[in-house]
């Protein structure tokens, strides 16, 4: 297994089988990129932050990108400091994160006879209107992309806004990468920008214009998190605490909750993640810490458990204001069965969607209303058809899809002698392999349904966790700009310029949403004190 384990998988998945994994960086190559810090921005904290984040994310993106040029004023000094880090210049920073990453792709620091690229990013000024060039900026709350004008840079640091326009900016890497085979992505819309785009993270307004009108408050200081409870540490939960965690003068304290240690095939997504961490068999709880640990105002604590297993280890202000960064539908309903004050939801698509929820008990759709337990659940019929393909019972194996379990030397010797009975191509978990690094693999093996959002373009869901990363400051220094309901847009397609936050209203069958026990349950954890 590598690092490009997961991203081939969703290339594969777009090519609709068509072409075998080992093939793609031949189609692809060379698949050159450079990204781009010019000198009149260089200092500023804010392309700073945009410049880091954006080489965090390309970094993981192979065999998408397969050749990555850096160049950047080696003299600059870092002005703030990013998760996990303890480096003085931005040379320092960048070359110690690539070293710690170990890539599969090659890369180089400010090389004079750096070739032709594929795609250039440039953050600051840049020759605009070249062919495969895109400029990205960033002010305060507002992210920036554009094929045709320079896009503002600067302000004081927001890394929600610079980390969504970095997200946004690998959308259009990866867009001008496939774009040359479009044939081989039957129905999958890539379209790079022409033009220019504006985003706010603070409103969700967007424009094809530079400018954006709207709010564009300075982040306060400090930033009182009070409590949040994280569950699920993968790309949205971690690029949430990463976001959270570069914010200056931030308090409060961070409750993790995920089971997994993070594996190879975690780090084309995982932002905080490197491949020490691998070799270490880190918890992700762990990681979590260590995102935090140059923050002397968070404190931190994690449950290396399932979330069912945690929960009753859980006190009333635990719940106030709780992330839903899991995989499944069950663990979504395991969590609003805790009826939170604040549920916060996130997803994406292996086609670049990224999707974001704030829900309210008994106002807004809980996450019953969203998603109905039935045999319509994407998990059960998949457990179904899993049991009857491969042994063990369904509960087993919807365990395994909720609580991504290892399997236990027994379990992995069923599932051999049943594959080997059907003379099936696939392949057999390792002892100790959890379900979400042996399944992806199985992919065109296995006749089976996927996971709903198995396996998203890396950078749609960090999108999602950095949105949600705003969501969260939102709900305690502007409260009347948190999200309203949902919002959607994609990241490979076309930016939907006219979208808007949609409110549901809760369904009125939901069994969960009208039990008079959960709504006193819940009016009680809303009123719990949060200090």
């Amino acid at each position: 297994m590598s690092q490009s384990d997961r991203t081939l998988d969703v290339l594969e998945v777009l090519s609709q089988g068509s072409l075998s994994r080992s093939v793609f960086a031949q189609v692809l190559a060379p698949a050159s990129v450079r990204l781009t810090l010019s000198p009149e921005v260089a200092d500023e904290v804010q392309a700073q932050a945009l410049y880091t984040f954006l080489v965090n994310l390309v970094g993981r993106m192979y065999p998408i990108v397969q050749n990555l040029d850096l160049a950047f004023p080696p003299s600059a000094r870092l002005r703030f400091t990013p998760p996990r880090s303890r480096r003085s210049t931005l040379e320092q920073h960048v070359s110690q994160y690539l070293k710690s990453l170990q890539p599969d792709l090659a890369w180089h620091l400010n090389r004079p006879d750096c070739q032709s690229v594929s795609c250039e990013v440039v953050v600051g000024r840049s020759s605009v209107g070249a062919e495969h060039l895109i400029s990205v900026g960033s002010d305060g709350w507002i992210a920036r992309v554009s094929s045709a004008e320079n896009m503002v840079v600067g302000g004081g640091l927001n890394p929600v806004g610079a980390y969504a326009a970095a997200c946004m900016a690998a959308g259009e890497v990866t867009k001008r990468v496939l774009a040359s085979h479009k044939d081989l992505f039957p129905g999958v819309p890539v379209v790079p920008l022409e033009g220019s785009l504006s985003f706010s993270t603070l409103t969700f307004a967007s424009s094809t214009e530079a400018t954006i009108d709207g709010p564009n408050p300075d982040l306060p200081e400090p930033v009182d998190l009070q409590r949040l409870t994280i569950v699920g540490l993968g790309a949205g939960g971690m690029a949430l605490a990463y976001t959270l965690a570069t914010v200056e003068g931030l308090s409060g304290r961070v409750l993790g909750i995920d089971p997994d240690i993070v594996s190879v095939t975690n780090l084309n997504r995982l932002v905080s993640s490197g491949a020490g961490d691998v070799a270490a068999k880190r918890a992700k709880v762990e990681v979590l810490d260590g995102v935090f640990s140059h923050v002397a105002g968070v404190v931190v604590q994690g449950h290396a458990l399932p979330y069912r297993d945690a929960s009753p280890l859980l006190a009333s202000v635990d719940l106030r204001h709780v992330v839903a960064a899991v995989d499944t539908r069950e663990a979504r309903r395991d969590l609003q069965h805790d009826t939170p004050a604040v549920l916060w939801d996130a997803a994406a698509t292996e086609t670049g969607e990224f999707y974001v929820w704030r829900l309210i008990f008994g106002t807004t759709e809980c996450m019953e209303c969203k998603h109905p337990p039935g045999k319509a659940d994407p998990e059960v019929a998949q457990a179904r058809v899993l049991a009857e393909t491969l042994g063990l019972n369904q509960g087993t194996w919807l365990t395994k899809t909720r609580d991504n379990e290892p399997f236990t030397a027994l379990q992995a010797e069923v599932i051999k002698q049943s594959i080997e009975s059907a003379q099936s191509p696939a392949s057999p978990p390792s002892v100790g392999e959890r379900f979400s690094d042996w399944y992806p693999g199985q992919c065109g093996q296995l006749q089976l349904e996927p996971i709903e959002e198995e396996a998203p373009i890396p950078f749609a869901p960090v999108m999602a966790g950095v949105l949600l990363a705003g969501e969260v400051i939102k709900e305690r220094c502007f409260p009347e700009l948190s999200l309203d309901g949902g919002y959607w847009n994609t990241l490979l397609g076309k930016f939907m310029v006219h979208n808007r936050p949609v409110r549901r209203p809760r369904r009125s069958d939901c069994e969960l949403c009208h039990d008079e026990n959960f709504v006193v349950q819940h009016t009680r954890i809303d009123a719990s004190d949060p200090t």
